[in-house]
C-alpha cells in the first residue's frame, strides 16, 4: 500500500493530479477477518479528501477458511 500512496502522490506535481478533483472514489477490498480492520480505510479517506474527491463507499469480504 506505501507503493500506491507513494505514486498516488507523484501526481500532485501536475495537472493530472488536480484533474481527480470531483471524481467518485470507493474501496473493494477482502480479509482474512470478519470485520475490517479498525483504521484500515483511514489512508484512503485522507487521500480522496486530499484530493477533493467523493468518498462513495467500502465493499469489505471476508475470505473462506479452508
Amino acid at each position: 500500500m506505501k507503493i500506491f500512496f507513494d505514486r498516488l502522490s507523484d501526481l500532485l506535481v501536475n495537472a493530472e493530479g488536480r484533474a481527480l478533483a470531483g471524481r467518485q472514489v470507493s474501496l473493494l477490498t477482502t480479509g482474512t477477518g470478519c470485520e475490517l480492520p479498525s483504521g484500515f480505510t483511514e489512508p484512503f479517506r485522507r487521500t480522496e479528501g486530499y484530493f477533493d474527491m467523493e468518498w462513495k463507499a467500502i465493499c469489505y469480504t471476508d475470505l473462506p477458511k479452508e
